[in-house]
């Protein structure tokens, strides 16, 4: 079963796959700072990127909740959250969920999410980003 995370920025739809990761294209609009030096997506001229898609589809298959792989439940959760200038992910938040006992578990992948940080003028920059997960049920080993 291929596993495709779906990465939403902004109004831009990137695919990142296990082993591959394509480069999401730099805004045209003028950067414009945002409050305590963090930028909108929109407003960075170079995207953040994945650096470890497949790490973060392992931790969900390990976190994928007991209670619904009986029913080989699906769920999809967009989860906000703020890339820092070095990669690491913080303050992240739900956006919204198709099924709360998929809440919890998404935010604790996101722990071991690095990126390629947002760039204005060559220089990294803290950016906000929505990331959907799609969470479906392990394959069968």
């Amino acid at each position: 079963m291929h596993r495709t995370l779906i990465l939403l920025l902004g109004t831009t739809l990137a695919t990142a796959a296990c082993h591959s990761a394509g480069t999401p294209p730099a805004s045209t609009a003028a950067p414009v700072a945002a409050s305590e030096g963090t930028y909108a997506l929109l407003d960075v001229e170079q995207r953040p990127q994945f650096r470890n898609t497949g790490e973060l589809i392992r931790e969900m298959d390990r976190r994928y909740p007991n209670s619904m792989r009986p029913e080989r439940v699906v769920a999809d959760v967009v989860v906000r959250l703020l890339v820092e200038a070095d990669g690491t992910v913080t303050n992240p938040s739900i956006v919204r969920s198709s099924n709360l006992a998929f809440n919890e578990p998404s935010l604790e992948v996101l722990k071991v999410l690095r990126f390629h940080p947002g760039r204005v003028g060559g220089q990294p920059v803290r950016t906000w980003v929505d990331v959907p997960l799609q969470w479906r049920p392990p394959a069968d080993r």
